[in-house]
């Protein structure tokens, strides 16, 4: 008798926990409900935690499975994955975070999330992480790298690396799309304020985020006495040992608010109520926040760096920093709290790679 079992959709992506990259998961895993792909494809996503995904228990087939450590999820990525996809019917396989698994499926696509390959690397990194690993993460993206139909990242100028370093020719740019989340423009939010200006920078306690420079900048500021601004980190010093010196060496500052993680909405409310986003990282793939600002309508400080170029776009209220230029940083957020800020033409970015620009577009391509 003719088999009526309906061919799987499998998402994978069982080490993420936390930040962007499980944002992502969660709104490519929207997109595909929205689109009703579920009526077409079992959907199956294996995940670091269940209890994170139960809100698409009942469109989407939960599988929990948390490696311990690099070699566990390996174990997982080239065995386990493989054992799964021989025993049931695997039309598309979306690795969502850096490996092509060895799996038997139709089509095979590998999100690349982790721009680590292609950093510069600065002394200061290797108090802080293992930075053989950071050094050897290439390897991660050539795994199976036969087996991938594409590799799907975030901008171009991964794409351009991807290519050009690992002679990877299989990519689709997509950019990530925001849910809708109630933004609304307020463009002159600096009338009858009663508040001191407000800075955000939120991000993740990555070494590579480079909250130093803010801190440094901030400390210049309290030098010269302008002290009506609060600067707010989505950190509290007691993540890791990057974050640890950074509240004891700059703990005292009285102008920056070590507020930790916040979920989703909080931060969205956050954002709201800000004057100004910092983004003074050196590495992106993407960016999230960046985009999630832009619809405020607010002003931008932005590391001068190709990453930001393509998470600005056409956006005209930035201005671009180096990224270690606390003078330049300091004087940049001096003329914003003033209102005499000079913004930044646009750098504007071409993709000669197949590009989908929202998460519709995406799954257009991959389905």
């Amino acid at each position: 008798m003719k088999s009526t079992q309906m061919q799987e959709l499998i998402m994978s992506g069982i080490n993420l926990k936390d930040g962007g990259t499980l944002n992502i998961y969660y709104d490519l895993l929207d997109e595909l409900i929205a689109k009703k792909v579920y009526e077409k494809y079992r959907i199956t996503a294996f995940v670091n935690n269940t209890k994170q995904f139960s809100l698409y228990s009942d469109k989407v087939n939960l599988i929990e499975l948390s490696p311990k450590n690099h070699v566990e999820r390996l174990y997982y990525e080239l065995i386990f994955f493989k054992k799964y996809s021989k025993k049931n019917k695997v039309a598309i396989w979306i690795s969502m975070h850096d490996i092509t698994p060895n799996v038997v499926a139709d089509k095979i696509y590998t999100y690349c999330q982790t721009a680590f390959p292609f950093m510069k690397i600065k002394l200061k990194y290797f108090k802080y992480t293992n930075m053989l690993f950071i050094l050897a993460y290439k390897y991660i993206y050539l795994i199976n790298k036969s087996k991938a139909s594409a590799y799907i990242v975030q901008q171009t100028w991964m794409a351009n690396k991807l290519k050009k370093n690992l002679h990877i020719n299989n990519i689709i740019v997509a950019n990530p799309s925001i849910p809708a989340v109630g933004f609304k423009s307020n463009l002159n939010h600096n009338s009858d304020k009663k508040h001191d200006f407000t800075f955000i920078y939120p991000s993740l306690a990555r070494f590579y985020k480079n909250y130093e420079t803010v801190c440094e900048a901030c400390h210049v500021l309290e030098c010269r006495n302008v002290n009506d601004f609060k600067i707010i980190f989505t950190i509290n010093g007691n993540e890791n040992k990057y974050t640890q010196m950074l509240k004891t060496r700059y703990g005292h500052l009285k102008n920056i608010a070590w507020l930790g993680c916040q979920p989703r909405q909080n931060l969205y409310e956050m954002m709201k109520e800000s004057d100004c986003l910092l983004y003074t990282s050196e590495l992106e793939s993407w960016g999230l926040p960046i985009m999630e600002y832009k619809a405020l309508e607010k002003p931008i400080i932005i590391s001068n760096l190709p990453y930001a170029y393509e998470a600005v776009g056409c956006y005209e209220r930035v201005k671009f920093v180096e990224s270690d230029n606390i003078f330049e940083l300091a004087d940049a957020m001096v003329q914003i709290i003033q209102g005499c800020i000079q913004f930044d033409l646009p750098k504007m970015v071409t993709s000669p790679f197949p590009y989908a620009k929202t998460w519709s577009e995406l799954i257009e391509l991959i389905l």
